[in-house]
């Protein structure tokens, strides 16, 4: 089996984690959260308030994605893709 590269982001991005959804890219890094497009055009991005302990992708409709995500202060929150704010779940 032989893969073709389709599209190409020519940009250095020096992340802890990535994701992809179905339409975006999700970096993690160690407070904030980017979502980029497939053709590298930054969406959305997410600052945080202490430094990001883990993060799992929750399955949606295409675009509406979200992600739980803790954070080394023991708040968890949630992100849906399409929305600016986090919605805190624990604390």
């Amino acid at each position: 089996m032989k893969y073709k590269a389709h599209k190409k982001i020519n940009k250095r991005i020096d992340c802890t984690d990535l994701f992809v959804t179905s339409q975006n890219l999700v970096f993690v890094f160690e407070k904030k959260i980017q979502l980029l497009a497939f053709t590298g055009i930054l969406v959305r991005e997410w600052i945080l308030e202490a430094p990001i302990n883990y993060v799992k992708v929750v399955s949606g409709p295409p675009r509406k994605e979200s992600l739980l995500v803790s954070l080394k202060n023991g708040v968890v929150v949630r992100i849906f893709i399409d929305n600016a704010f986090p919605i805190p779940i624990a604390n």
